[in-house]
């Protein structure tokens, strides 16, 4: 399931399906751009995925894992030609990670408290 979630990724960002002109870039959700909103959902369930009861890999190797990857996702778009690197694309591709990451450890801060 992981490695399809990663495809379709890679697939959106590599894919030429939102350009200058597109409805995304100009909707709005509450003052924030449609395709920012995208963004966020896409990378949302990357924290969802960490193996369960993982001695090897801590949540934070995987969080920082999570962030990388979405930073690799915008990056690659500088590359290509028919795509765009967008800061605010990376913001909020890194905010579905975190967010994710904060629906991950609630349960751990209720248990504590």
């Amino acid at each position: 399931m992981f490695i399809s979630y990663v495809i379709v990724v890679l697939l959106l960002v590599l894919l030429p399906i939102n350009n200058q002109g597109s409805k995304l870039n100009h909707t709005f959700v509450l003052q924030l751009r449609l395709d920012y909103l995208f963004h966020a959902l896409l990378f949302l369930p990357w924290m969802f995925f960490k193996p369960k009861r993982s001695v090897t890999i801590s949540t934070t190797v995987w969080l920082s894992t999570g962030l990388a990857f979405a930073m690799f996702a915008e990056g690659v778009q500088y590359l290509v030609p028919y795509r765009a690197f967008n800061v605010n694309d990376l913001i909020a591709n890194c905010t579905g990670i975190l967010v994710s990451a904060l629906f991950l450890c609630l349960p751990l801060v209720k248990q504590h408290a």
